[in-house]
């Protein structure tokens, strides 16, 4: 999941979109399945789509001093490897039909492995930042 504030030439967005390919590796750099695009998160840079209901106006800093502060629950369903439900402040969000890109060929040393990548990025050259007050992870393996 991520949430896109603003496209490519500074035009506002707002909307929450889930990827619909898989996060590049290096294995799949090695066999020839991928190249190297800007988006490291998908194989394809379009590979976002926006999540139906979406579109949530965040307010973000106008000053270097300001903090803005967001809830954020996200519920996965590691059984059936689907998500459930994103929450952003009072904004819910069903993920229920939202596909999950798998890897067709798992890695023997890596089971039970949530790999979770929080970032902030910008396509200008202005500085970011993003700070996590708590993180929560909770597994019913």
């Amino acid at each position: 999941m991520r949430y896109l504030n603003a496209g490519e030439r500074g035009d506002l967005v707002q909307r929450w979109m889930y990827k619909t390919s898989l996060h590049t590796t290096t294995k799949m750099h090695l066999q020839g399945l991928t190249r190297q695009n800007q988006d490291f998160h998908v194989a394809e840079t379009g590979d976002w789509k926006p999540v139906t209901g979406g579109h949530q106006p965040l307010c973000y800093n106008e000053t270097s001093t300001k903090v803005n502060w967001h809830y954020l629950r996200w519920l996965f369903d590691t059984r059936t490897r689907r998500g459930v439900q994103l929450q952003v402040n009072d904004l819910l969000m069903d993920l229920k039909d939202i596909d999950v890109p798998l890897y067709e060929h798992g890695y023997r040393a890596l089971s039970h492995l949530l790999n979770f990548v929080i970032d902030v990025r910008t396509t200008s050259g202005v500085r970011n930042f993003l700070y996590l007050n708590s993180v929560l992870i909770s597994v019913d393996w």
